[in-house]
């Protein structure tokens, strides 16, 4: 199963964030517009992923909520009816939530930086994935991690547990509203 080291963190300064994410890979940011739908899924995380209204993809994943850097077990299918996938797992499973975001991607090496404006949340959000090497101890992309976030200029106190869902489920709860 293909694996992953990520970190994710509430910006307090998104533009030095994303001058510094520019400055550090020379390039500038490649802009999706992403929508996830979560299903209730007895373990792990499962979603429907669909980017700029042209591609679709089915991700399952599994990582522990934990502030630090942490491992991620993923596997990702295309998605080639993604509407009618969705109609399946949601008589099927459920739906959980539905995440809309704006992210900015640059690439660093294997590492994947994610600046995120995510609707319903306030303020910007940082993801890092170090793509790991089959065989690979997790210590060395926790590593990289923790450096590309002091790059780009998170810190440690705003790093965060858990996925978007489950921040828009707690803010929506708090609220009275729904997901």
């Amino acid at each position: 199963m293909p694996r992953n080291v990520e970190i994710k963190a509430k910006l307090s300064d998104v533009n030095y964030s994303i001058q510094a994410a520019e400055q550090h890979t020379k390039s500038s940011a490649t802009v999706l517009m992403q929508e996830d739908v979560f299903f209730d899924s007895p373990r792990g995380r499962l979603k429907l992923r669909s980017e700029n209204n042209t591609k679709a993809e089915l991700i399952f994943y599994e990582r522990s909520d934990q502030t630090e850097a942490k491992a991620c077990d993923f596997v990702i299918a295309e998605a080639t009816k993604p509407d009618d996938l969705k109609a399946v797992l949601e008589r099927a499973l459920g739906v959980r939530c539905v995440v809309r975001k704006k992210r900015m991607l640059f690439m660093s090496g294997r590492s994947r930086i994610h600046i995120d404006s995510v609707e319903g949340l306030d303020g910007a959000f940082l993801e890092i994935e170090v793509v790991m090497r089959e065989g690979e101890a997790d210590s060395d992309g926790v590593k990289e991690a923790e450096e590309l976030m002091a790059i780009l200029g998170a810190r440690k106190e705003d790093l965060i547990s858990v996925a978007y869902a489950d921040l828009l489920l707690k803010k929506n709860v708090d609220e009275g509203a729904r997901c």
